[in-house]
């Protein structure tokens, strides 16, 4: 099992995101249901990462895996970034709009 780092974390993503639509629909709704064992069982956290993850509320939880389930299904940017804690990446969607006339 890959560790929670911003490496494995992205490579992660980007198997997601070469799924086929009916793969990534499954993988989306797990996401979305339950952010918190989608880590658990996706990667290995130590100590410290397991106390970020208890001490983080289930609605937050909620919030952000029903985020990164719309942006999978909807084809945004995902990907992980190093943040100021260094042992947690942080996740950020990027959201692109462009019309045509």
């Amino acid at each position: 099992m890959a560790t929670l780092d911003v490496y494995s974390v992205n490579e992660k993503i980007s198997c997601i995101e070469n799924l086929e639509a009916s793969a990534l629909e499954r993988e989306a709704a797990l996401i979305a249901k339950d952010l918190k064992t989608y880590i658990l069982n996706n990667f290995s956290v130590d100590g410290f990462q397991a106390k970020i993850l208890d001490r983080t509320s289930s609605d937050t939880f909620k919030e952000m895996g029903t985020a990164i389930s719309n942006a999978f299904l909807n084809r945004y940017t995902i990907k992980a970034e190093p943040s100021s804690r260094v042992k947690c990446p942080k996740v950020t969607i990027t959201v692109s709009i462009s019309f045509e006339f």
